[in-house]
């Protein structure tokens, strides 16, 4: 009897002892599953660019106007794009539900997008894509404020995650759920939004954003991710970035043209990303310097950042145009972010047509940072 029951502790020491064991590996092996897929993070620190305009203006909706340009992007060095869609495009009516024939052209997109290698950010860009007296909206998340908006945005992201989740592979999309919001009810709309789309997609990699245009400063200011419940692995932080905005802007849609001229690196008077003004010149060691906040922050919550618009006005010269995004992305490549031109082909900010420009977007500096953790 005493032999019988030493063996049987043994046996059930060892059973405990494999169980122990396989809990742990499988632990490790949830735990590796819960971060940014390394496909995803190759692509993005790839460089990417924006496409505008077909999936955004709702009379004239195309969803295959993209489709010759998707070799091309992969051809220049692209290794994502970034889908920019209005919600009226996705929405069905004034009813928070995904129209199921927007989503099986969106379905088709992604799958036509990872065909030639490209990994796709779904943008849901805007909450209408026009104000109440028909003007084009540039406020893009402001309808917001309103609980009714609110429960539509809210239930048509949590569909579209659930779609994505169980039609599609995940480590060839990102969700963006918003862009650019202004109003500071953005923080406390973004605490309920979160857990709807991880809940509807345990896996899906999200970018979660500050309001103020998504900037730097806004960013390192107010989001404080890792004080948020919802916040795991897969979660990322996306920022947009036009500094200095007088050379970046120096064309823009009702605003005089002032891209004559002007160099890179130039004298200009302009709000710092990370803050202030400055006045005097511009060049990688300001912006560097501007930026080192929002690299020592990321760092310390071990955030890992994607910047998903930089870029300048398509009438400034490819000569100073391709200089300006090198040093950008240079500043970002070494500090493991992730980037897209703003953007492909439209014409006012396009870097399709200009040699140099897409080049310095999508083909250098070629030494890319580990994947994993943001260095430090």
């Amino acid at each position: 009897m005493h032999a019988i029951t030493s063996r049987a502790v043994t046996l059930s020491s060892a059973a405990l002892l494999f169980a122990v064991v396989l809990a742990i590996s499988t632990y490790g092996a949830l735990t590796r599953t819960r971060d940014v897929p390394e496909n995803i993070l190759r692509a993005l620190r790839q460089g990417g660019v924006n496409l505008v305009y077909d999936w955004y203006d709702v009379p004239k909706y195309k969803p295959d106007a993209f489709d010759a340009e998707l070799p091309l992007i992969r051809a220049a060095g692209g290794g994502h794009v970034r889908l920019v869609i209005s919600m009226d495009v996705l929405e069905d009516a004034r009813s928070g539900k995904l129209r199921d024939e927007r989503w099986q052209d969106l379905k088709r997109f992604i799958g036509k997008a990872r065909a030639h290698g490209l990994v796709t950010i779904v943008d849901v860009h805007n909450t209408g894509q026009k104000n109440a007296d028909g003007s084009w909206t540039h406020d893009y998340m402001h309808r917001l404020v309103y609980p009714e908006m609110q429960s539509r945005h809210s239930r048509l992201l949590g569909e579209l995650a659930a779609r994505i989740y169980k039609e599609t592979d995940r480590d060839w999309v990102i969700v963006d759920p918003a862009n650019e919001p202004q109003s500071n009810i953005w923080y406390a709309y973004q605490d309920r939004l979160m857990p709807i789309i991880r809940h509807n997609c345990p896996d899906c990699v999200i970018f979660a954003m500050a309001s103020k245009w998504q900037v730097p400063e806004e960013t390192v200011r107010q989001l404080n991710p890792r004080e948020r419940p919802w916040w795991d692995e897969r979660f990322m932080v996306d920022i947009h970035m036009y500094a200095p905005l007088s050379l970046t802007h120096c064309s823009f849609p009702g605003k005089p043209n002032t891209c004559g001229g002007k160099t890179w690196p130039g004298v200009y008077d302009d709000g710092l990303p990370g803050g202030g003004r400055y006045n005097g010149l511009w060049d990688k060691e300001i912006l560097g310097r501007s930026l080192q906040s929002l690299w020592d922050w990321s760092k310390r919550l071990r955030v890992q950042l994607h910047f998903s618009e930089i870029g300048t006005a398509a009438d400034l010269a490819d000569g100073p145009r391709s200089a300006y995004l090198r040093d950008v992305i240079s500043l970002l490549r070494a500090n493991g972010a992730g980037w897209t031109c703003y953007d492909w082909h439209q014409p006012q900010f396009g870097i399709k047509n200009a040699p140099a420009t897409k080049d310095a977007c999508l083909r250098g500096p070629r030494t890319t940072p580990p994947l994993g953790k943001n260095p430090g």
